[in-house]
């Protein structure tokens, strides 16, 4: 098993771990691309598409979007605690070692890929994952 903390932190509390690893998600980002997803699929359907569809849409972006976004938590691990904004941070602020954050994001990928390869179909999975490079690459290293 993953080690979260890291040596010396002040929070030891499960509570506060599970609070570190949803903000790893960005949980505010990741509404914004449901409800995008949701109105496409409901355009794309002229209607509420089927629920287990939605739901397994829903779970797999929720899914690739919150792993894509413990990536760049692990990827901006060194320039985040130099910024006012993101100083505190799990990763910066090292209540998640880079480890363990880099780790939930792949975990969170790969379970994304399968819900969606298996209930959805394979291009929503494949395109969940160039979502995830997407934002990786271009997002995170480049910009």
């Amino acid at each position: 098993m993953l080690s979260a903390r890291v040596e010396g932190s002040s929070r030891s509390g499960p509570f506060d771990t599970l609070n570190d690893y949803l903000t790893l998600t960005k949980p505010r980002i990741m509404s914004l691309l449901l409800l995008t997803t949701f109105g496409a699929m409901a355009l794309a359907y002229r209607g509420i598409p089927p629920a287990p569809l939605l739901a397994t849409v829903m779970a797999g972006g929720a899914l690739a979007s919150g792993g894509a976004s413990a990536l760049n938590h692990w990827l901006e691990r060194d320039t985040d605690p130099l910024m006012g904004r993101t100083k505190s941070r799990p990763v910066a602020s090292g209540r998640i070692s880079p480890r363990a954050a880099f780790m939930f994001g792949i975990a969170l990928n790969i379970l994304a890929f399968v819900v969606l390869g298996l209930w959805a179909n394979i291009l929503s999975a494949g395109l969940a994952m160039a979502g995830t490079l997407f934002y990786v690459i271009v997002y995170t290293l480049w910009l």
